[in-house]
Parts: structure tokens; sequence; C-alpha cells
């Protein structure tokens, strides 16, 4: 599949776009600052039941080509979380569950089928970090095992499985970091996923406006040549009194759904997005 951009534009790109975030203004961190024992009282409280990633719906197209009814289709992504344990654990710990689904869904075609869903279900261990110094919150680290598939056989199967560990941190008050490796496991079926999806992420959440206005930007890079992906939204809340965002989303590279891992696509989507207020935790 033929693109506008060649692979130095896109990392050219990607480079801005991570440097415009590092360099920006460095903010006071007392607004971040939250000290151990009213983290302790906050976990307490925290809903056994919630949001996880990005709950949206967002319709788009191919940006490399004539848009027709083959080349625009509608994404959503479901993803929830399930405390396991709601009393107090060693370390101010969380045991959890969470699952995330993403489908793809050609609505502009004849009898509107779904082309591919991709289920994420998760069993993981979170730990908060803290200075010792000031006993002040200073990262999330999570342990978790994975499973990935499109719940399909023969040729069309896509399964694999992975230990993963992240840490999420603020580099200011406006800026968070997640950090994001894993060893793979099982995936016999599908040995060269790696070429495209790589063993790490890298994602940047930066609030632009306090609680309105936000950007998102995710990458991969896969262990062969010029393969990853790219994706960069920004949303707008559309009310202070709620969880709702108006959505703007932008793929490319490879491995956006599963069954095409190999492929290369660059697709701009708008939609709704439902997501936690608070992106940290």
């Amino acid at each position: 599949m033929k693109t506008p951009y060649s692979s130095k534009q896109i990392n050219l790109l990607l480079f801005i776009l991570l440097l415009s975030l590092v360099v920006c203004p460095n903010k006071a961190q007392s607004q971040f600052a939250m000290k151990k024992r009213f983290f302790d009282s906050l976990v307490g409280r925290m809903p056994s039941f919630s949001i996880y990633n990005d709950n949206y719906f967002v319709l788009g197209a191919e940006t490399d080509k004539k848009i027709t009814s083959a080349t625009s289709n509608a994404k959503f992504q479901i993803s929830f979380k399930q405390r396991l344990f709601s009393g107090k654990l060693p370390l101010n710990s969380m045991l959890f569950m969470t699952y995330t689904q993403k489908s793809f869904w050609n609505i502009f075609e004849k009898s509107n089928p779904f082309a591919e869903s991709n289920y994420n279900p998760t069993i993981a261990f979170g730990v908060p970090t803290f200075s010792k110094k000031t006993s002040n919150l200073t990262g999330l680290l999570v342990f978790a095992i994975e499973h990935e598939s499109n719940g399909r056989d023969s040729i069309f199967s896509r399964s694999w499985n992975r230990v993963a560990a992240s840490f999420r941190t603020k580099l200011n008050d406006d800026l968070n970091v997640d950090i994001k490796v894993w060893i793979p496991f099982m995936y016999e079926d599908n040995p060269q996923l790696f070429h495209y999806i790589g063993y790490a992420e890298l994602a940047f959440h930066y609030s632009i406006i306090n609680d309105r206005l936000s950007m998102d930007l995710n990458c991969r890079k896969g262990d062969k040549g010029w393969n990853g992906n790219l994706q960069s939204a920004i949303s707008y809340r559309i009310s202070k009194k709620s969880n709702q965002f108006l959505f703007l989303q932008w793929f490319y590279g490879n491995a956006e759904s599963l069954l095409y891992y190999n492929s290369t696509t660059s697709v701009l989507r708008a939609g709704v997005n439902l997501r936690p207020l608070n992106v940290f935790f």
C-alpha cells in the first residue's frame, strides 16, 4: 500500500511531536504533589468498577486514498477495569482485571459488516511509588499478564500473550508519560507479529487546557526496519460536568488491527470519547 509519506518524514514528524511535548514549559509540581497519607485514603474511596482506557466511537477514512465506502469505516473501543480486592493490600497495591475491545466496522458498505475485532483481557498488579525524601507520589508501576487475539481460526487467527511491566509518571503538572515493555509467549502461529509491534510502547498525555483540551501520543517500534506505528489524538471536553469529549484521532503505521498487522495504513477519524477524568490513575 503506497502512502504519500516516506519513512524519514514520518520519523521526523514523530521526533518533532515528542520534542514539543518534552520541552513544554515545566510548571511547578505543587498541583501533582500528593502525600502518601492522602493517597492511602484516596485508594479506599476508588470505585471497584471504572473506565480503563478510552471508550470511543469514531468515523473516518484513509488519508492516502480516494474516499469511498471501501476506504472509510467506523472504529470503536470499549475498556473497563474491575478491582478484585477492595481491602488494603501491602504497599498500597491494587489487584485488578481489565478488558479492552477494539472493533472495526465497515459501516458504509452493504450489510455493514464488521471487518475485525481485537480482544485484550488482562490480570494486573499495580503499585504506587513515592519519593523517600518528600513522601510525594512519583508514579504507578504495573505488572500484568495479557492476552490479545481476534477470535478467529485457521489462517485468519491472530493471537499472542505477554508478561508486561509499565511505569506511569508525570514530568510536570500537564504531562504524563507511560513506558511499557513486554515479553511475549505462546505466539507460535504469528511469529512475525513483533516485526511490526515490537516489544515496547511509549505514550504521552498532555493537558493543553486544564480539564478541557488534551493531546495523546502513542508509539511503537517494530523490531525490523521502519515498521511500527504512531497514534495521536486530540480530545475536547464537551462540558465541565461530564466525561464526554469530542475526539480527533490519527493513526499511521502497522498493526492497527491484528488481522492486517503487516499492512501500512494512514487513517483520520473523528467522533466521541468517554474517558476517565484522571488519566494518571
